[in-house]
């Protein structure tokens, strides 16, 4: 009977000491995540991150201003291997994911371009031909 009580006393002490360890584990902060250090050395501070619907593919894109014109850096990084894809800057445009495997950069309404046809403000770029495949 006392040895009973003796390692249901330990059994606790040893069980409350692993729940917190995990407590202890999980509240740790997290660093930035090698596709944030790739994002932040090619665009610098502050470029967002957004990934596609199945998370094989990340956008980062950073806004800034040069004198008046908004200008987006951008890059495309495929996620299986951190590589980037496709890479440029646009001016007065902005850079979405219009699909999985498909970003658009489209130009910002309310500018004013001469001798524009229907399809001059979208550009697309497919990104199924840099799917890694086993």
């Amino acid at each position: 009977m006392l040895m009973v009580k003796v390692v249901s006393r330990y059994g606790c002490i040893i069980l409350l000491a692993g729940t917190m360890l995990q407590c202890r584990i999980q509240q740790a902060p997290a660093g930035p995540d090698k596709l944030e250090v790739l994002c932040q050395n090619r665009l610098g501070a502050d470029a967002m991150i957004e990934k596609n619907k199945t998370a094989t593919f990340a956008l980062g894109k950073k806004a800034s201003e040069s004198g008046s014109i908004q200008q987006v850096q951008f890059i495309v990084i495929r996620l299986a291997d951190l590589q980037v894809v496709e890479e440029g800057s646009v001016s007065l445009a902005e850079v979405v994911w219009t699909g999985d495997y498909e970003i658009s950069i489209q130009d910002i309404p309310g500018q004013v371009k001469l001798n524009r046809d229907e399809n001059s403000f979208v550009r697309k770029i497919d990104l199924k031909k840099y799917i890694l495949h086993p």
